[in-house]
């Protein structure tokens, strides 16, 4: 896929390729968990399939296939008949992530 321009951070660009994934292949970031935000993305994800929106948006991921933007998108994405969500991976680790 295409290279796509992201958030720039003060050290410099960081750039994320367009790639195409099952929304099961995704996942909530380790950390989030632990806060225990993964409830609040469900009850999230619940308003979006209320309020008719659809799942267009670019979900931003991590080459480990964190889910770091869009998490109620992708969370409403897994539980339709969703096969594919488009997504900005950025060349980033799980730790690095958090940054």
């Amino acid at each position: 896929m295409q290279d796509c321009p992201a958030s720039q951070p003060a050290g410099g660009s960081l750039r994320g390729e367009l790639v195409v994934r099952h929304p099961d292949e995704l996942r909530l970031h380790p950390s989030l968990e632990k806060l225990g935000i993964g409830p609040l993305v469900r009850n999230l994800a619940v308003a979006i399939s209320q309020s008719q929106l659809r799942v267009e948006e670019l979900i931003t991921i991590t080459q480990e296939n964190y889910v770091l933007s869009r998490l109620a998108h992708w969370r409403f994405a897994t539980t339709r008949s969703v096969t594919q969500v488009h997504c900005r991976q950025l060349p980033l680790d799980e730790e690095e992530a958090l940054i």
